[in-house]
């Protein structure tokens, strides 16, 4: 009788079809289902098949052994990784040689770019004669660039320099922010007929849009216009893929001003990397506390701007400044003043890989016609250096020329 140890960090899809596969197999029994995540819905197979459950967390999987052992007291003879998001140490593959399989790896950036998405990249894989269950290799466990590492959804985030690239669409990006920019920082200046041009007085249940005046009442009007929106942003991302996230989301478009900031006071890429392995000195403190003051006084400005959407902004900054501004609107200012703070000056990439809901559904709305921006493997392997003015091809090199600024 062969016992198999299955790993799994969520719902456990796969993991299900294998407890049904095997659940009358005479000679293959699943012995335990691993899992890092106790709220991990692969769980709920387990106690329905009656399987063993082993909850590990990431300390005890790096302890050197333990995992191994707790698997050798329950007879285990295979392993199979189905969807586990830890990196599995090599002293828990040497354990295993040549009985532990991992279940769908990663598929990019082999089966990518346009209309690779849902069923389609399975389809490829089965086409081009590839198994989506690769055999983990011992030999290649040892060498750090091979071992089996995922996406682990917990991981503290790494810090993310990037480099100041030209370019047509960087440029066009940019362009883009101004009139949108512009418009969220200045009309709230501007008066008609002696009150704010956009002015939404929430007491009076009033709100002003240049020389219309909208009621409670009129909310339905509100409704289609999102609705209009939103089905103008989903035929947006159908026909070219994340331009809203690359031009015009204002997570991206605050990000942005806060690496130019970054920039300016910590200088370019190279520079900031150095920046941070360096020790606290004074040139230290100065360029990174000017940083900071910069990001304070940007995220201060967004915020009284939000809030003098509101709260007439003509009486709102000097009563901040008097300490006689209202409770609410005081709280409001401090509120989005450090989301936004923190938001474009720390989580950055964080919001859109865990807290943007878009990002969560996007992917349905792509098709074979959709722009995606992804690798094209067809023109680019095989790659490799050259020298300017060589002929690639007739070396047999593809367009890639190994610089590694994409990645």
């Amino acid at each position: 009788m062969h016992h198999l140890a299955i790993f799994a960090s969520g719902n456990g899809s796969n993991a299900r079809k294998i407890l049904e596969y095997f659940e009358h197999h005479p000679s293959i029994r699943v012995g335990a289902i691993v899992t890092n995540n106790p709220q991990a819905g692969v769980i709920r197979h387990a106690q329905e098949f009656g399987v063993p459950l082993l909850l590990i967390d990431k300390s005890m999987l790096h302890q050197k052994g333990l995992v191994a052992q707790l698997l050798k007291d329950r007879a285990i003879d295979w392993v199979i990784l189905a969807g586990f998001l830890l990196l599995i140490p090599p002293d828990l593959v040497e354990a295993y040689p040549d009985r532990m399989l991992n279940i769908h790896p990663a598929l990019l950036p082999k089966y990518g770019g346009k209309g690779m998405y849902g069923m389609h990249v399975h389809q490829a894989v089965k086409d081009a004669g590839e198994s989506a269950v690769h055999e983990v290799d011992p030999a290649k466990a040892k060498n750090s660039e091979e071992t089996i590492r995922v996406l682990d959804l917990y991981q503290t985030r790494e810090k993310i320099q990037t480099r100041k690239l030209p370019g047509f669409f960087r440029n066009l990006r940019r362009w883009t922010w101004f009139p949108m920019l512009g418009a969220f920082f200045l009309i709230p200046w501007f008066n008609l007929d002696g009150r704010q041009l956009v002015w939404f007085d929430l007491p009076s249940r009033k709100f002003y849009v240049f020389n219309i005046t909208f009621w409670p009442q009129d909310f339905m009007l509100l409704a289609w216009a999102l609705i209009i929106c939103a089905f103008a942003l989903f035929t947006v991302t159908v026909l070219v893929g994340r331009v809203w996230c690359g031009f015009s989301c204002p997570q991206t478009v605050w990000t942005m001003l806060f690496m130019s900031l970054e920039d300016k006071f910590e200088g370019d890429r190279n520079q900031r990397i150095k920046l941070d392995k360096a020790p606290w000195t004074f040139n230290k403190v100065r360029r990174r506390g000017g940083k900071w003051l910069s990001w304070v006084a940007l995220a201060f400005l967004t915020g009284v701007t939000f809030v003098g959407y509101f709260n007439p902004i003509r009486e709102l900054i000097p009563s901040l400044f008097t300490f006689s501004a209202h409770p609410a609107a005081a709280f409001w200012t401090l509120l989005f003043s450090v989301m936004t703070f923190m938001n474009a000056g720390f989580l950055r990439e964080q919001v859109c890989m865990y807290m943007c809901p878009y990002a969560r559904f996007q992917s349905v709305m792509f098709d074979h016609d959709t722009l995606v921006v992804s690798y094209d493997e067809a023109r680019g392997e095989p790659r490799g250096a050259r020298k300017k003015g060589q002929d690639h091809h007739a070396e047999g090199k593809g367009d890639c020329v190994d610089c590694s600024l994409c990645v």
